[in-house]
């Protein structure tokens, strides 16, 4: 074979590997170029962090309503955002899946007509987005029958009227006997009770009181 002929051949085999080496190192770059800028675009140092959680208690009356929200943590509501929400049952089956949106308080709240008396697992998922992180929550609830969910809040009442007249009147210097006052129910941390007459206690849960009487002045009390 011409020698010439031969080093040619090696020449054009060396152009031509050469060729590939650059293209090969030119997609690796690409590659990496990309994986850098889904990484930029997935991390946002500005993501703030979120708290969810379930607001009901863990017995729910048949029929009932699931409530949720979805909050800074501050406790500050996050408005317009999605929430996923699946209930399992003991056995692990899904009965339930359904995505809610937030209100402006950051509440959102599924009904629970098809999930029946028993015993069940809620978990409600945030994914997050550009400004927010992701965020989890499960908690055990019980279906309840409605007439046991009746019952169940006359006996509450029953017992925070029983606690306030056994407090006695020593204790918040009432013009009334303890058996003449009963609850009327309650508001974020404050319980009302009134009498006949129209006098009213309102008790808070850090223990500061106020009473009024009939036309509505303050007429004791500790602050």
């Amino acid at each position: 074979m011409d020698i010439h002929h031969l080093d040619n051949k090696i020449l054009l085999r060396s152009g031509i590997n050469g060729k590939k080496d650059k293209i090969n190192t030119l997609v690796l770059i690409i590659f990496i170029i990309a994986l850098v800028g889904i990484a930029l675009y997935m991390y946002n140092g500005n993501q703030q962090s979120t708290q969810i959680k379930i607001m009901n208690n863990e017995s729910i009356e048949e029929n009932g309503t699931l409530n949720v929200k979805l909050s800074l943590l501050n406790d500050t509501g996050i408005e317009n955002k999605k929430i996923n929400i699946v209930i399992l049952d003991k056995n692990n089956k899904e009965v339930l899946k359904k995505t809610v949106i937030t209100n402006s308080m950051g509440e959102s709240s599924v009904n629970l007509n098809n999930v029946f008396k028993g015993e069940y697992t809620v978990n409600i998922i945030f994914e997050g987005d550009e400004n927010y992180l992701p965020n989890t929550a499960s908690q055990e609830i019980k279906i309840i029958d409605k007439k046991v969910a009746e019952t169940t809040s006359e006996s509450t009442q029953s017992t925070e009227s029983t606690q306030v007249n056994e407090a006695n009147t020593n204790d918040y210097g009432l013009q009334h006997d303890v058996d003449e006052w009963e609850y009327t129910g309650g508001e974020g941390n404050a319980e009302y009770y009134t009498t006949g007459s129209g006098d009213r206690l309102v008790l808070y849960d850090d223990g500061v009181y106020e009473y009024y009487d009939g036309q509505g002045h303050v007429v004791g009390g500790q602050v």
